[in-house]
């Protein structure tokens, strides 16, 4: 029977450890690898959602130009992205371009979907009555 309780809480932290502390970790661990990636005129994204041009890392700050002209300094933990190249952007809309357009199953779909609705709307006019 004691042997039993001990798997139990055994595989119990066992769990807790591949559910919760090892994503945590690696998360930890590619936000510092992006951080010591940045170099100047890289563009990021702040976990406030402001968008700036980094202009240099010195140590715990990071230096960053908004788009007015005005110059900030952050938290490196701060950063919450990098925003890809425009070129790369460019890249991405092209693929999405040669992507194979939706199944035509799935626009009678959305139109049955909408029917029962007016059915629905033009019963209950005439029920009033």
């Amino acid at each position: 029977m004691q042997y039993t309780q001990l798997l139990f809480f055994a595989v119990i932290i066992v769990a807790f450890y591949f559910l919760f502390v090892r994503p945590q970790q690696q998360q930890a661990k590619r936000q510092r690898e992006m951080v010591a990636r940045l170099s100047s005129g890289d563009e990021v994204v702040t976990i406030g959602g402001i968008y700036g041009t980094v202009l240099s890392t010195q140590g715990d700050r990071i230096r960053m130009a908004l788009a007015d002209g005005s110059e900030v300094d952050i938290a490196p933990r701060a950063v919450s992205a990098v925003v890809p190249a425009l070129e790369d952007a460019e890249d991405e809309d092209a693929e999405d371009e040669d992507a194979e357009p939706l199944m035509e199953g799935s626009a009678e779909t959305s139109e049955a979907d909408e029917s029962p609705a007016q059915d629905t709307e033009a019963g209950s006019e005439g029920s009033d009555e």
